[in-house]
């Protein structure tokens, strides 16, 4: 009975040690190929857009993993609107991202004349 109990434990200890060991965020995927897609909605709960994220490629470098992703903006009838490339950097716990570069240069020069 002592064994079970000892076995149990040990697997519990390295199933939430593989959980909380994870080198990067947990929001974001840091594997080549992964992708997700984010579908916003409008009056009606009608899909008003769909961005498609993928991740094109993966590197470290001195403790830091750097994953490059690419997103996709869709219409309501999957025509795209626009595309653009971006990195994410993560080190230990800690993502960075660099919100400028998401953004495609289409949509900034759209409010290229915009007073804040």
């Amino acid at each position: 009975m002592k064994t079970k109990k000892l076995i149990i434990v040990f697997v519990m200890m390295f199933i939430t040690t593989s959980i909380f060991s994870q080198s990067c965020s947990k929001f974001y995927p840091f594997s080549k190929g992964a992708n997700m897609q984010i579908t916003t909605y409008g009056n009606n709960n009608r899909i008003a857009a769909i961005v498609e994220y993928t991740v094109k490629n993966i590197s470290t470098i001195s403790n830091t993993e750097t994953a490059i992703m690419t997103s996709v903006m869709k219409d309501k009838k999957g025509n795209i609107l626009t595309e653009s490339n971006y990195e994410l950097n993560c080190n230990g716990d800690s993502v960075s991202i660099d919100f400028k570069s998401m953004m495609s240069p289409q949509i900034v020069s759209q409010f290229k004349d915009m007073k804040t």
